[in-house]
């Protein structure tokens, strides 16, 4: 969102229209925590640490600013619940800035939850019970993993980070895309039980 964004001067009508189209704001909100993620807090430091020594100042100044707005209207639009920034924000904005291309940020994520998920795989099975079962797949097995590269329904938008700011794309809104077909075939057993 931020790269598409690429100015302070858009950042308000950019996010008003997808708040408006009922998009959800990626990086903005959580399931667990009501209050800004404790986690963010840690990575917004440690982002101004790495941004004010030798990354692209711009990008961050840029990204804070995009911050600002979308909890303002956040809370203009949505004053029922409250969406705070969540770790996924600076978490994107600290990869990029390490050269980590954008398709890898997801990975990224979940490769630090896989040792959880394993856990809970090993205590199902001692205990003989389901942990949390919310969701059920009901799509194609036997599918077969293939690069971003080699798709070609999807070309690589993902160019290494420059010293100038990026044109004005939305490689987030692409493969949030991408995920959503990917993840189509869940179906939420048990869409209120608490994470």
């Amino acid at each position: 969102m931020v790269f598409e964004i690429a100015a302070p001067e858009r950042a308000e009508s950019v996010i008003r229209a997808r708040l408006d189209r009922g998009e959800r704001l990626m990086g903005f909100g959580h399931r667990v925590y009501r209050v800004r993620d404790p986690r963010a807090d840690v990575l917004a430091q440690a982002a101004e640490r790495f941004y004010s020594t030798g990354g692209d100042r711009r990008l961050y100044e840029l990204a804070r600013s995009v911050e600002t707005t979308a909890l303002r209207l956040l809370r203009e639009h949505k004053p029922d619940r409250r969406l705070d920034t969540n770790v996924e924000f600076y978490t994107a904005l600290l990869l990029h800035g390490l050269g980590l291309p954008a398709e890898l940020f997801t990975p990224t994520f979940a490769v630090g939850r896989v040792l959880g998920w394993a856990a809970h795989s090993l205590e199902q099975l001692r205990d003989g019970r389901l942990i949390r079962p919310q969701s059920h797949y009901i799509g194609p097995a036997g599918r077969v993993y293939q690069s971003v590269a080699a798709n070609p329904l999807t070309p690589n938008p993902y160019p290494r980070p420059s010293p100038a700011l990026p044109p004005p794309f939305t490689p987030a809104a692409k493969s949030d895309r991408l995920f959503a077909k990917q993840t189509a075939p869940f179906v939420m057993l048990n869409p209120g039980a608490p994470s």
